[in-house]
């Protein structure tokens, strides 16, 4: 993983925390509206210790009732801003 690919996981995860508890879920309910059995996947994504699928943001997108393309350029927007 190249260095902008991490700062954009860094982006992402924090974005999905910051709807996450704005949505008032905790990790462990949006790990299992996912369909996850626990929540530590989840939590090492909003942490950007792990690169999420397509899926993963999909899923995680669908929970949050929002398109998966504009969260995604939500955390692309927010790391040029910040980098």
């Amino acid at each position: 993983m190249n260095t902008s690919d991490h700062k954009l996981n860094i982006v992402l995860g924090s974005l999905i925390r910051e709807i996450r508890k704005q949505r008032g879920l905790s990790a462990q309910e949006l790990a299992k509206r996912m369909g996850q059995k626990n929540a530590s996947h989840l939590l090492r994504i909003e942490r950007g210790e792990a690169n999420p699928k397509l899926d993963t943001i999909h899923r995680i997108a669908t929970v949050f009732d929002m398109d998966a393309q504009k969260l995604i350029q939500q955390a692309q927007a927010s790391k040029d801003e910040e980098w």
